[in-house]
């Protein structure tokens, strides 16, 4: 099947209730350990706007924005980008 924006959204709108919601524990130890990653290199989170491309249902979005300045989250899925703003 040809890749297209039409059924990509459509890809990711069917897996929307599947992902873990983001401050599951499983999801919050993995989004935790994720954010300690810049530290080593100096780069302090705090004082970043962030673009989250492709945030799904926010599972690095959510947890970022208290750790940023401001987080930006954009999808092209419609059923994700509902749990998001439900979530």
């Amino acid at each position: 099947m040809e890749t297209t924006p039409e059924n990509q959204k459509e890809f990711w709108n069917s897996r929307a209730l599947s992902c873990p919601p983001p401050f599951q524990p499983a999801t919050l130890k993995k989004t935790r350990r994720i954010l300690r990653l810049p530290a080593p290199t100096g780069v302090e989170l705090r004082r970043k706007a962030l673009l989250d491309i492709g945030c799904g249902t926010g599972g690095y979005g959510l947890p970022l924005a208290a750790a940023a300045k401001s987080v930006m989250r954009v999808d092209s899925s419609a059923a994700m980008l509902k749990i998001l703003r439900a979530g």
